[in-house]
């Protein structure tokens, strides 16, 4: 999702500016692609958001955004800078890393993009490569790179799948979420439960049949909806590419079933 909203007038590589000068030229470039209705406006809307809570995901990166009204397109901007951008509201009073969002207000796409996001900085080398770059396909190459390659062409229709994912093993309870997110499931739900794996489980008696009745107790089983049938093979690459190998015996399973009819539901988050 990301590398196809990269586009070059939307990427600065170590601007000798502030923090909100770059953020008032982002809004410049945004009008000037008629993505937002108002600089001064959008300008005014954006610090009233900042005075309610940072920005600051991780150290030296900052994630800035506001839904308005007054925006017309989910419009992403980058700024990377190897010496740092002067931010007073930094706990450094620096960042290196600024991913600018403008959210219309009805948009939902959004929640795939922040998830999106926040899996790619949380990879050590993607943030030193981007902190790196040089030129525009410096940055493209970068997202590219660390990119989903199970993504494909996005295909969006009527249909319904439901998600499951079940792991015995322990896991971050932020990056499940965020991965179910990115990959457009919504509605999720967590179960945490018992690992019924092994029949000795639950039928002790059998249990000295069993040369060993050594098993992992800890389950968590999320469950979610989406309209991504590729949703599975895109959980399954993350999970590999944290090392997480769901199909090593017993770490769990995914399943992404066809849902034959399907009411209610709401999938915004008040943001």
């Amino acid at each position: 999702m990301i590398v196809n909203m990269i586009k070059k007038n939307r990427i600065l590589i170590n601007p000798d500016i502030d923090f909100y000068s770059i953020i008032k030229k982002f809004l410049t470039e945004s009008y000037n692609e008629n993505t937002i209705t108002d600089i001064e406006i959008v300008f005014n809307d954006f610090l009233k958001r900042e005075s309610e809570g940072s920005f600051e995901l991780l150290p030296h990166i900052v994630i800035p955004h506001l839904r308005s009204k007054n925006i017309k397109e989910l419009t992403l901007f980058i700024a990377v800078s190897k010496k740092g951008i002067p931010y007073k509201n930094a706990k450094s009073g620096k960042v290196n890393i600024i991913f600018f969002v403008l959210i219309p207000d009805e948009d939902t796409n959004y929640i795939k993009l922040l998830a999106s996001i926040s899996r790619f900085i949380k990879n050590e080398s993607f943030v030193k490569e981007l902190i790196d770059a040089k030129l525009f396909d410096d940055v493209v190459y970068t997202f590219k790179k660390y990119s989903l390659d199970i993504i494909k062409k996005e295909k969006k229709g009527v249909e319904k799948y439901l998600v499951i994912l079940s792991l015995n093993k322990n896991v971050d309870d932020v990056f499940i979420p965020t991965t179910l997110a990115e990959v457009g499931v919504s509605l999720s739900i967590a179960f945490d439960g018992k690992n019924m794996g092994n029949i000795s489980t639950f039928l002790p008696f059998l249990s000295s049949f069993f040369i060993s009745t050594k098993i992992t107790k800890y389950n968590k089983t999320y469950i979610g909806i989406t309209d991504e049938p590729e949703a599975g093979a895109k959980i399954y690459t993350i999970l590999k590419n944290n090392k997480i190998d769901i199909e090593k015996n017993g770490v769990g399973f995914i399943a992404t079933i066809k849902i034959n009819e399907w009411y209610g539901g709401y999938s915004g988050i008040d943001f």
